[in-house]
């Protein structure tokens, strides 16, 4: 699942930098169908891309197993990603997601 994941997001990398104007920004969001955001349209949540997994790639995993895989992948492949704590007053600070900058 791994190499897949890589494989995915360095697609996803190379699509986002072929934005360079409204009309291609909403080519790729439609695509992908999902979010390309930030001020280069470089940045992707995994709540979408666990979706763009399953509809466009179909590959079904667990959302928190590619939460577990986001870090390495993304550190494969020199990406910053953040994790994205749920403040919900728990004492749980698991990442609920990851916000991915592509490049």
């Amino acid at each position: 699942m791994e190499k897949l994941l890589i494989s995915v997001l360095a697609e996803l990398s190379s699509a986002s930098k072929l934005i360079h104007d409204e009309a291609s920004l909403q080519k790729t969001k439609h695509k992908y169908n999902m979010i390309f955001a930030g001020e280069k349209n470089n940045m992707i949540f995994s709540s979408e891309l666990h979706h763009t997994l399953a509809e466009l790639f179909n590959t079904e995993i667990g959302f928190q197993e590619l939460n577990a895989l986001i870090p390495k992948a993304c550190l494969d492949l020199n990406m910053k990603c953040s994790p994205m704590i749920d403040l919900d007053g728990t004492s749980n600070q698991a990442p609920c997601q990851y916000r991915i900058e592509l490049w």
